[in-house]
């Protein structure tokens, strides 16, 4: 059973006090853009790696040729309502493309999900072109604002 199913990602569908779904980090995802679109020229092609529902993949249409990958089936069936990115089901350890062929892979808290994360990065640096760029963030489960959080992440002790 992959625990990364509906009721995993139900609560990023919650709306919050301005009637966004939760997973609508707009400010964050603002940010993001900003700092890609000084690096990646429009047009390129971006994989979001673990994209979820779609919700970042939104914002990089409007500028790149996006695709997005998840390890769940439920994920990517809901992000193909919010989102024109080609979409596949694959592991982010074994990614499904050609050697050199993103400009950017995105994998915004999904390394701390994975068995060998190394193995990630090998894969991130195949499928990207040279001088492509591998953006990636991971939360700190010790951080201030995590002990106020009534979900607690797992993490993999590497």
């Amino acid at each position: 059973m992959n625990q990364y199913n509906k009721k995993y990602f139900a609560r990023y569908k919650r709306k919050n006090i301005f009637n966004l779904e939760i997973g609508e980090r707009c400010c964050l995802y603002s940010f993001w853009m900003r700092k890609i679109c000084k690096l990646i020229p429009i047009g390129s092609k971006i994989l979001e790696v673990g994209c979820g529902l779609g919700y970042f993949l939104k914002w990089l249409e409007k500028r790149y040729t996006v695709y997005g990958i998840d390890i769940s089936e439920d994920a990517i069936n809901i992000a193909k309502a919010k989102t024109t990115a080609f979409l596949l089901v694959a592991d982010a350890q074994n990614l499904p493309f050609e050697d050199n062929i993103f400009s950017g892979v995105i994998a915004f808290d999904v390394i701390e999900h994975l068995i060998n994360p190394e193995k990630f990065f090998y894969e991130a640096n195949r499928v990207l072109l040279p001088n492509g760029f591998l953006i990636f963030s991971t939360p700190n489960p010790y951080s201030f604002g995590s002990f106020f959080k009534p979900h607690k992440p797992e993490y993999n002790a590497l």
